[in-house]
């Protein structure tokens, strides 16, 4: 039997952060369904929770994975296998069927693991695994209600609307992880030449890929756009399982807000965790703390008591790291690029695609579809929905989304009445939401924007004149009016930015190429200058 300290051999010390993204299915990122003791011999993962639905009643979910007789329970290898399988299936734009094509050799790259004949073993052993693991699911996945339409549509409006004609569904469902899984090995023929047993090189043959099937209820949650980015790159140079497991649920339940807090016993529950005492489950945690602190994820994790008295029990709080979702990554391709090979390429500011586009995906919308809206929607419709769908996941007392992603695809194509927004520029709270600020609706004659004086009053005459009136609105009218006042002499300005993504607009089309023709006309110099941390 191949160890897995073999296969991991090849490994260096410390593990280099690639640049991988992968959308993944929100049930499996919250819900335990691999072991994270290599030695453990659990034959189930059995967590329960109650929930209150929509109309207040309680439900109680339950969520059971079995191992199938013989292998056991998926484990920390078969956790990483499942994240590299969501990477392909991410690069290769989301197959509606549920199909993933890979080679071992690919799978390995992604894991780092030997590409050899021990890593192929390993992973061809990890595949089994999770098709063989069987989920029993209660009241965990919903059902939307069918859309019917609406009332006609009214002047101005570019199509009816549509509503949902009944209350979410809540399922009960038994599934596979992965319900196919067909590894191609390519055989060598055989013949004899000469009495000597020789190979032939069959070169008619075209090369095939093995193929892996998401179960059912997966796939219908990627259709229903259930579903989340996670930073694959930043997961596999994590060291310990429990800190990957720990950042894929935290990463999923914080929905962008800056720090979150669980009861111990549910967080240990939640993550699968074995244990007989609480404190078995903070020691389990320390070390997966730390190394989510090195790697600048967590700003910083503690144990603190419940509400409740002395013996209500522990929590456990975290605070994230705002900048760590402002990192580069590699962005996919449009989900109609059928290419087994990874198809990305990096944020930067040559990229040419639409604002409001890098908007819509960096909230979940797939690319294609964020295409779609932008194309076939006006800006400011787009814009009021989408701070609206922001706004609505800072609230505290609001009831959370369940697929945001989903709710503000549909809140622009059905034209879903909001409040229009403020013309007050401020930084996101949510990181996801970094792209784009709260929008400012089209300035009127009515409603007229302050102006600022002296030398930044001839600049903004200029810019006015080269972006569009929501741009200048948005973005430029803020910063040019906050800056301090200087004499229409001068001709070298120093413009204060107040946030880490003004600072990031102000360095990217339309507004560089806008003002680098304006300080060129005016004869000045423009120094932009970031005034936070972030």
């Amino acid at each position: 039997m191949t160890s897995l300290g073999d296969a991991f051999a090849s490994r260096p010390t410390e593990k280099t952060e690639a640049s991988l993204l992968a959308i993944v299915e929100m049930n499996l990122e919250e819900y335990p369904a691999f072991r994270l003791g290599r030695r453990s011999k659990r034959p189930e993962l059995r967590y329960v929770r109650a929930r209150a639905d929509a109309e207040g009643r309680t439900i109680e979910q339950l969520w059971v994975v079995r191992g199938a007789e013989g292998i056991g329970l998926p484990g920390p290898f078969e956790q990483d296998l499942y994240v590299a399988l969501l990477v392909l299936f991410t690069e290769q734009g989301l197959p509606a069927d549920g199909r993933i094509r890979f080679t071992r050799n690919r799978i390995a790259q992604i894991m780092d693991i030997s590409n050899s004949g021990r890593g192929y073993e390993l992973i061809q052993q990890g595949l089994h695994r999770l098709a063989g693991a069987s989920v029993h699911s209660e009241h965990s996945f919903y059902r939307p209600g069918s859309l019917i339409s609406g009332r006609r549509p009214a002047s101005g409006e570019r199509r009816p609307s549509v509503q949902r004609g009944g209350p979410a569904e809540r399922l009960s469902l038994d599934f596979h992880i992965l319900e196919e899984v067909r590894v191609y090995e390519r055989s060598t023929p055989l013949f004899v030449e000469d009495g000597v047993l020789a190979e032939r090189v069959d070169r008619a043959r075209p090369f095939e890929l093995s193929v892996a099937r998401l179960g059912l209820p997966l796939v219908q949650s990627y259709e229903r756009r259930y579903t989340k980015s996670l930073d694959a790159g930043f997961y596999f140079a994590l060291k310990s399982p429990l800190a990957k497991r720990l950042y894929r649920y935290v990463d999923k339940v914080r929905n962008g807000r800056g720090s979150f807090e669980i009861g111990l016993r549910a967080l240990g529950d939640v993550l699968g965790l074995e244990y007989r005492y609480p404190s078995d489950i903070k020691n389990g945690l320390i070390d997966a703390h730390q190394e989510l602190r090195e790697r600048a994820y967590l700003t910083g994790a503690h144990f603190a008591p419940l509400a409740g008295g002395p013996n209500a029990g522990a929590k456990v709080v975290y605070a994230f790291n705002a900048t760590f979702d402002r990192r580069t990554k590699k962005r996919l391709s449009s989900p109609s690029t059928a290419s087994t090979a990874p198809v990305a390429e990096t944020l930067d500011e040559s990229r040419a695609d639409p604002p409001l586009q890098l908007a819509l995906e960096a909230f979940g919308v797939s690319a294609k579809r964020a295409a779609a809206l932008v194309k076939q929607f006006p800006e400011e419709h787009i814009a009021a929905r989408l701070e609206y769908v922001r706004a609505r996941g800072n609230d505290e007392k609001a009831a959370p989304l369940r697929n945001p992603a989903g709710y503000l695809a549909r809140a622009i194509e059905d034209g879903f009445s909001v409040k229009e927004p403020t013309p007050v520029l401020k930084q996101s709270m949510n990181p996801a939401l970094r792209i784009m600020p709260a929008p400012v609706p089209e300035p009127t004659a009515d409603v007229p924007i302050a102006e600022p004086a002296g030398a930044w009053g001839q600049l903004a005459e200029r810019l006015r004149a080269k972006l569009s009136g929501a741009t200048y609105a948005a973005f430029v009218a803020p910063a040019l009016l906050a800056a301090p006042t200087v004499p229409a002499e001068t001709r070298s300005l120093t413009l204060p930015l107040l946030s880490a993504f003004a600072y990031e607009k102000w360095h990217r089309a339309p507004i560089k190429k806008a003002l680098a023709e304006a300080a060129g006309e005016l004869g000045i110099s423009v120094i932009l200058e970031a005034t936070t941390g972030t």
